[in-house]
Formats: structure tokens, C-alpha cells, sequence
């Protein structure tokens, strides 16, 4: 569980149809010099559309594959 003060570092919500696949890379930049409390969190449930109407999520089997995180200087 994430505590209620954390720094935001970035992220994306991803709308797929269903049975749809789809890569997604995400880029980030971490403004501090160093967080060892970082977290890497993915979230799989309530999103909104583009145009902030919360979008239904049913209940769902999802798969990841090939997730990786990795530090570039």
C-alpha cells in the first residue's frame, strides 16, 4: 500500500478493448537526487478517458510480459 506522502514520478493509464494487446514503454524522470523509498507501482482498475469520465473496468485476466524497469544516465 502506498503511504498517503509520496513524490509522483510520472505514469500513464492505458485503455485497451477487450482482447486487445498492446506494448507500452513509459518514460520517466526522477526530480530527486535519490529515493530509497521508491515504489514501482502497476495499478490495474478504475481509469479515466480521455476526457476524465471514469471508464468501466470488469473484472479482467491480464497478462504481463517482458516488464522491466531500467536505470538510463
Amino acid at each position: 500500500m502506498l503511504s498517503q506522502s509520496y513524490t509522483w514520478y510520472g505514469g500513464e493509464d492505458i485503455l485497451l478493448e477487450e482482447n486487445q494487446e498492446k506494448e507500452v514503454a513509459v518514460e520517466f524522470t526522477m526530480g530527486e537526487e535519490t529515493d530509497s523509498a521508491a515504489t514501482l507501482v502497476v495499478s490495474m482498475g478504475l481509469i479515466k478517458d480521455g476526457e476524465g469520465n471514469e471508464v468501466s473496468t470488469p473484472a479482467s485476466e491480464i497478462t504481463l510480459s517482458d516488464f522491466s524497469l531500467v536505470k538510463v544516465e
